[in-house]
Formats: structure tokens, C-alpha cells, sequence
């Protein structure tokens, strides 16, 4: 009898993170309002609060996926840079002078390329030159064999013995399919075809050049929302792909760690000093981190590399379109 195993596509992924999303954006714009609203206004918002902490983590994890799947790299940044300038004017408009999320998503995109082309990317399956097959022996030629062993020779052992040589060079020289493992193995591998092997002796970026990119990009990120965690989360997810349990837990305790301890530590002080009730805002914090991210682990647990609906764009549009519709109804209806 074999055990179920959860089989979720990247496309349900994308519905959760874009839910999450939404319901986190909706308690930050709207907290009094939702407060106000009926009596359990309260509870509403930490469960908007909690969903909210699905997003990120999915959305790094589908970066990496994309990163290593992608046909064209400069492509996918450019498209990914495009929307992030879209999305920036409906964001600045609510949250004022603050880089959205998708910048540090590129930042993130750009690190991972930085590492494949250094000298630490080396090491990765995905960066690795593949040795070629062996190929088998070729068929003798007519300047080294007897005449006899070549009239004893029939036209079609011939004609198999060379069409076996052919394909076999052609394997060869062909791009190996994408290293994965054996939970997140893609059925449409056909139709995704992996970034090119780097197979250059002299690395494009040098040990010192990645580790300057690396602190740089991290440093850029805390001007944008997911800052400094955002990145970390990304190479995490994508340092330990071959490994999925181990680093599902280790990247997903980055951002529980850094948004949960405050605001458990925050609690406690409220405890100790006597309160009556823990800080709302703390209380909702905490479910963001470790509700939110414990969600986004069974998901990302499910995931078995299955695409599902291929609607890219639809999520690149709902991004400022929806920011958009959230600063709509924060003017006419509470302004």
C-alpha cells in the first residue's frame, strides 16, 4: 500500500501566495476599519495577518525554480524588472518611498546568477560541466582493415554500426536535463529546458567579486520590502534543492526566527510587566511568522516540480493591479 503524497502544481502555489498576499496587504491598509467592522474584527485581522505569511516563502521558492528552469535568464529578469517599475507606483502611493517586493526578488535573481558563475557555483549539480559519454569504438576505416574483412562485412551491420555511432555522438553533445531531486522531478522537463552548463575553465565572477555582490545585494535589499531575510531566503532555498526537507527548514526558520522571536519577546515583556493582554500588533506578528510559515512549509512540501496552468502573466499583473485596487478603495471610501 503505498502512503499519499501531496502532488501540488507551481500553479496552486501561485493562487496561495497571491491569497496570502492580499489578505496581508488588506489588514496593513485596513486594520481599524476591519477592527471596527463586527465584533470579531479582531480575530479577522490576526487570520489576515497569519495568511499573510504564506507569501514570500513561496514566492522565493518559485524564483529558484524558475531560476534553474528558465530557457532564457536575461528574459525572465527583464521581466521580472519591468513589473517590479509597474508595481512601484501603486506601492510608493501606500506605503510610501519603499522598493516593492519584486525588486528584491531580482536582487535575489541576480545573486543566484552571481554564485552560478563563481567559483562556489562549481560545485552544484546545475553548474557542472557533464563528462561526455563513451561513446563506442568506431567503425573501422577502409584505409586500416583487410579487403576481406570489409567484403565479409554486410551492407546493413554497416549501416546499423554507423547509425548507432551518430546517435550516439549526438547524445553526447546534447545539455543534459536539469539535476533534480527525487521528490521534485519535472514531468514536463521537454517543455522546460534548463539554463546552459558553465563549462569554462575561468569562473565569469571571482570568490571576491561574489562575496562583494552577495553583501552589496543584501545591503540593497533593506531598501525594499522583504529586505536583508529576502535574499537570504532565496540562496537558502536554492543552496539546498537537492536536499528539500532539510532546507525547507532551515530558510523557513530565517524569517520565522527574525519576525517570530520579536514579537514573542515582546509579548513576554508585556507579560512581565503585568498587562492585562499581549500587544495586538505583536500577537499578530507572531502569527505571521509561525502560522504563516508553517502553512507555506506543508504547501512547499507538496510541490513535486508539476506546472499546472501556465498563466505567468495573469500573477505578474495582479501584483499592482491589486495594489492598485487597494489604494482605489482607501481613497473614495475612507479618505
Amino acid at each position: 500500500m503505498h502512503a499519499f503524497r501531496f502532488d501540488i502544481p507551481s500553479f496552486t502555489l501561485k493562487i496561495a501566495a497571491i491569497v496570502g498576499m492580499t489578505c496581508n496587504h488588506i489588514a496593513h491598509i485596513f486594520p481599524e476599519e476591519i477592527i471596527a467592522s463586527c465584533p470579531f474584527g479582531s480575530t479577522i485581522l490576526f487570520f489576515l495577518y497569519s495568511l499573510g505569511g504564506i507569501t514570500f516563502p513561496v514566492m522565493a521558492f518559485l524564483l529558484t525554480e524558475g531560476f534553474v528552469h528558465t530557457s532564457n535568464l536575461k528574459r525572465y529578469a527583464a521581466r521580472l524588472a519591468l513589473f517590479a517599475c509597474v508595481a512601484q507606483i501603486p506601492y510608493s502611493l501606500l506605503w510610501g518611498a519603499t522598493g516593492n517586493v519584486l525588486f528584491t526578488l531580482l536582487i535575489s535573481l541576480g545573486l543566484l546568477w552571481a554564485y552560478e558563475n563563481s567559483p562556489y557555483g562549481k560545485n552544484h549539480p546545475n553548474n557542472t560541466a557533464p563528462s561526455p559519454s563513451p561513446s563506442p569504438s568506431p567503425a573501422p576505416s577502409s584505409a586500416s582493415t583487410p579487403a576481406s574483412t570489409l567484403t565479409s562485412t554486410p551492407p546493413a551491420t554497416t549501416a546499423a554500426a554507423t547509425a548507432t555511432t551518430a546517435s550516439a555522438i549526438a547524445a553526447s553533445s546534447t545539455t543534459p536535463a536539469p539535476t533534480c531531486s527525487p521528490d521534485s522531478t519535472f514531468p514536463e522537463a521537454s517543455q522546460n529546458v534548463s539554463r546552459e552548463t558553465f563549462s569554462s575553465a575561468k569562473p565569469l565572477v571571482s570568490s571576491q567579486s561574489f562575496v562583494f555582490m552577495l553583501v552589496g545585494g543584501v545591503a540593497l535589499s533593506s531598501l525594499c520590502d522583504w529586505g536583508v531575510v529576502g535574499p537570504i531566503l532565496v540562496l537558502l532555498f536554492y543552496l539546498f534543492k537537492p536536499r528539500r526537507t532539510q532546507g525547507l527548514a532551515l530558510a523557513l526558520s530565517v524569517p520565522a526566527a527574525s519576525t517570530g522571536l520579536p514579537a514573542l519577546a515582546t509579548c513576554a515583556a508585556s507579560a512581565t510587566a503585568g498587562a492585562a493582554s499581549f500587544p495586538f500588533e505583536a500577537v499578530c506578528q507572531a502569527g505571521y511568522a509561525f502560522i504563516g510559515m508553517t502553512l507555506a512549509g506543508i504547501l512547499l512540501s507538496g510541490y513535486r516540480g508539476r506546472r499546472g496552468y501556465p498563466l505567468k502573466y495573469f500573477f505578474y499583473l495582479y501584483y499592482p493591479a491589486h495594489l492598485f485596487v487597494i489604494w482605489l478603495v482607501r481613497v473614495i471610501c475612507f479618505t
